[in-house]
């Protein structure tokens, strides 16, 4: 299963997780205003389920993202 979604099916899935989710991240709580961005990423939770369900989807900002990212790749 790819993880990987074109830009058609992120907007998809960006639009159905507004309407499921406020627009703060996840992990720091801040909006998008005050991360100074446009959109945030989409970050999946669970990688053995469908990529565009968003209820394994959540909002984050840049750097949130980042912190996840390395988690999961430093022991």
């Amino acid at each position: 299963m790819s993880y990987h979604l074109n830009a058609r099916q992120r907007e998809e899935v960006y639009k159905k997780c507004e309407l499921r989710y406020p627009e703060v991240c996840s992990h720091c709580q801040k909006t998008l205003k005050e991360c100074e961005m446009v959109k945030f990423y989409l970050h999946h939770t669970r990688y053995d389920v469908d990529p565009k369900d968003p209820e394994y989807i959540r909002f984050m900002c840049k750097s949130c993202n980042k912190l996840e990212i390395f988690s999961r790749i430093l022991p």
